[in-house]
Parts: structure tokens; C-alpha cells; sequence
């Protein structure tokens, strides 16, 4: 959440932090809309399509559609998603 406050005639950007949701079991999902460090995206998990972005942390990657990816949490209605590096955590995870 982001708000903008008039201070000394300075707009100052205040940002308050996220209120991160962690999963205690990884899910995992399918990228329909492709998410970068810089923009959410969306993903397809549990039969639903969720607004996504990366997790705090995560390497600078792209996301693409169809890509598979790791569900660890969620801030709001937003989860918070990881690349799926391989097959084997796939399989780890099912």
C-alpha cells in the first residue's frame, strides 16, 4: 500500500510493508500472465486465476505463460510465486 504526502512542499512516497502470508505447504501454479520483478501477472492455481507477483527474495527473473511456478504465500488477494527450478522439486511437491 502506497500513499503520497505533501511534506516542506516534497511529495514523499510512504510505503508500508507487506503483510506476507506464508503457506505451510507449497503449491504450485501455472504463469497465464507474465510477472517480472517490476509487475504482477497473474497465475493459475486451485482452479482459479489469482493476481501473482514474485516473492521477496527471489533471483530477478521472467516469468512467462505456461511457466511453472512455486505458490509460497500471499499479501491481500496476491500470491507471491518462485520459479520451479526443476523437475524433481515438482515431484517434491506433489
Amino acid at each position: 500500500m502506497e500513499r503520497a504526502v505533501l511534506k516542506d512542499s516534497i511529495m514523499v512516497h510512504i510505503v508500508a510493508p507487506l503483510d506476507i502470508k506464508p503457506f505451510p505447504d507449497r503449491e504450485i501454479g501455472i504463469v497465464e500472465q507474465m510477472i517480472t520483478p517490476s509487475q504482477a501477472g497473474r497465475v493459475h492455481c486451485h482452479a482459479t486465476s489469482w493476481p501473482a507477483r514474485l516473492c521477496p527474495g527471489c533471483p530477478s527473473v521472467v516469468l512467462r505463460p505456461n511457466d511453472s511456478v512455486i505458490v509460497v504465500g500471499r499479501t491481500g488477494i496476491t500470491l507471491l510465486v518462485k520459479p520451479l527450478t526443476n523437475e524433481a522439486e515438482h515431484w517434491a511437491l506433489l
